[in-house]
Order: structure tokens, then sequence, then C-alpha cells
């Protein structure tokens, strides 16, 4: 009796490490798979001494949404990963074609098949997975295929120094799950849009736009040969690369309800230096109402809250520079006028100048001051915005 136990369990043994009946044997009706010789063993890789290259066709369903508050991408992708095996072949064809069987779930755990993990994700939702074995007539090499469809949400470092004019490269890092660099390479034979089609390049990437995000997108292939260290094993990997540019038409919104606003508010604080000092609530109004809509519009300014001191606020301190000139000056004149009397303004206080034309004079001059200030900083605002 254990004799017997024992031989059953060599047998199982057996089984278990290659996996596939010979092709000289008789299958069963529900095997398609059969292995050319006893060599095969399921727990190796296809090429084995030597790695196996996993080539990833990634399809790009949507991109869903950019959340640039916590620095996330999400997007519908297909990964189709594929590699050839010469160990085994396909003799019994159910399909149509006469080429592809997918295997049952029994057929599965007697070949070698890998996965791959997102290295990067923080949420990924596997929708379906399957894997197909297609015979290549020419060659007569059996081409495995693992399909997955997965709602990716990934991490992405975001720099917004540059708001409204900002470009934020992101990846999407695909890493060997099972596998180390010595038996298994990933590798990118493409990217594609799934709407048209079109397969990305490094020089031509995708080219995605939609009104519902900020952005305008291009995605193309990322590195290949890359490697990291995971659990004590070096691990292949592969990246699919995003990269967003704030769109067009987040841009003219930003123009038409904050640049020319701010702009033209700094402009009209201008205008207090023609008002005579005398004048104190039309002028001090003017300036103190300037000053409070200029900070409020600021504050309603729809931007990502960890931008810090972006481009954008290079801007605000710009204009809102001639509003504190204008204000400063005229507390300056408002210091003098009130220890003088009106005798005061027509006394003689350098040459032939008397303090009420003094007084005229800072005004002009302080009016050429803002007004060469703000043209020279417009001009040098627009020659240095980023390149995207």
């Amino acid at each position: 009796m254990q004799t017997l136990l024992l031989l059953l369990m060599l047998i199982e043994a057996c089984v278990c490490v290659h996996g596939l009946k010979l092709c000289s044997e008789e299958l069963e009706p529900d095997e398609d798979y059969c292995a050319y010789n006893q060599s095969f063993n399921k727990q190796q890789n296809p090429d084995f001494p030597y790695p196996t290259t996993v080539y990833l066709d990634v399809i790009i369903r949507d991109v869903l949404h950019v959340d640039v508050e916590n620095h996330l991408v999400e997007f519908v992708a297909y990964s189709n990963l594929h590699w050839t095996d010469s160990r085994f072949d396909i003799r019994t064809i159910s399909k149509s074609d006469g080429q592809t069987a997918r295997p049952s779930a029994k057929e599965l755990n007697k070949i070698w098949v890998t996965d791959v993990t997102y290295a990067n994700a923080i949420d990924a939702s596997k929708r379906f997975k399957y894997v197909t074995a297609t015979k290549d007539e020419e060659t007569g090499l059996v081409k495995v295929k693992f399909t997955i469809l997965y709602r990716n949400q990934v991490t992405c470092e975001m720099d917004f120094s540059n708001f409204p004019f900002d470009s934020h490269t992101c990846y999407w890092k695909l890493r060997s799950y099972y596998e180390n660099t010595k038996t298994e390479v990933l590798k990118i034979s493409h990217v594609q849009n799934e709407k048209d089609a079109k397969l990305a390049t490094t020089d031509e990437p995708i080219k995605k736009q939609t009104k519902l995000l900020p952005f305008d997108i291009e995605i193309s292939p990322g590195e290949e040969g890359k490697s990291e260290l995971v659990g004590g094993e070096y691990k292949s990997i592969a990246f699919v690369q995003f990269k967003f540019t704030r769109g067009n038409e987040g841009r003219k919104k930003l123009i038409t309800g904050y640049y020319i606003p701010t702009g033209l508010f700094a402009t009209l604080s201008l205008i207090s230096y023609l008002i005579k000092p005398e004048i104190v609530p039309g002028r001090m109004g003017m300036l103190v109402i300037l000053f409070l809509i200029y900070t409020n519009i600021h504050g309603t300014l729809e931007g990502p809250s960890s931008r810090g001191f972006s481009y954008i606020e290079v801007w605000y301190v710009g204009m809102f520079t001639p509003i504190i000139m204008a204000i400063t000056e005229y507390a300056i004149i408002l210091a003098i006028m009130k220890y003088k009397t009106e005798n005061d303004y027509e006394t003689i206080v350098f040459g032939k100048t008397t303090l009420k034309r003094l007084i005229a004079h800072i005004d002009v001059a302080s009016l050429c001051l803002s007004f060469s200030f703000m043209i020279f900083f417009v001009l040098f605002y627009l020659v240095n915005i980023p390149t995207v």
C-alpha cells in the first residue's frame, strides 16, 4: 500500500513538473496541447537557460481623470503580453480559424504563463483576463497571448511651478511579477489608441484631447531595458509614457478671467496720479477699492493648491506692484500735506519750485515710473513664458 501511494506521488510530481502529455501520446478530447519531448517543464521559462522576451502590446482605451491635488492619473487600458514557446504544440483545434485555441483552466496550469504587476498603481481594477495560444503555420511555433483589461490609477510626480503653462510627464510602470531578469525581459512592442488604432512611437506619440480634462495628452512607449530590485531580485520593467500639457481652453479661461482683469486693475491705478492730491476721498477710495478687488480676484483663482509660487503668482506680484506704488506714493504726499498749511504750498522749496509744484512733479514721475515698470514687466513675462 505504501509503495502504491509513493508511486502515485511520483506520478503526480511528474505531471506537475512536465505539465503536458507528449505529442506522441493520445490526447483526451478536452486537451489541446502536448509537449514535444519529456524535457518540457512548465516551471522553466521557454528559452531556459536564457531569459524569455515577453512583448507587451498596450492599447489605451481612455484617460478618465487627472487628479492634480493628489497627483494621480486614472485610465483604462488593455495589456497584451505575448511570447513564443517552442516546447509544445497545438494538436486539437476547436476554433473556426484553425489557428487559435484557448486553454482551459486545467491546461493553463500545465504551461508556462507569465504575469505583470503595475508597480506605481495604487488601484488597478481587473475587468477581465484570458489566455490564447496561436500556432504559426510557417514556423510551427506557438505564440501565447495573455490579455488583461485594467482600470488603473497610477501615481505621478507633478510640478506646477510653471502653472498655467505647466507640462507633466507621467509613467505607467509595468514590472515582472513572478520572474526575474534571468528568466524574463519585458519589452513594449507598441502602444496603440483604441479609437483610431493609431500606433505610437517615441517620436510620434498618440495625441488625445477631451473636453472633460484641462490637458492635451500625448502617449508613447517609454525607455527599454530597465530593471529594479524587488525582494532581493532584479525585475524587468517597461514603461508607457503620458505627457500632460495644459490645453488652450484652460489657458483661454485664465486669460479672460484672470490675466486681463488684473492687468486692467493695474492700469486703472495709474489714473490715480491724475487726481488732485487734495481730493482725498476720490483718490484714496479708488486705490483702496482696486486693492481689495485685486486681492479678492486672486483668492478665487482656480488652480492646483499645491502649486506654491507658480508662474501665475509672478504675474500677480508684477501687476500688484503698480497698485502698491500708487498707494505708497499717495501716503507720502498725504504725510507732507498734513503738516503744511495752504500758504505753505506757495513756499519755494527748491530753486523756483513751490511745494505744490513739487508734489505735482512727484505725481508725474511716479506715473512715468509705474507705466514704464508695467510695460517692461509685461514684455519680460511674455518673453519668458515656459515652453511646453
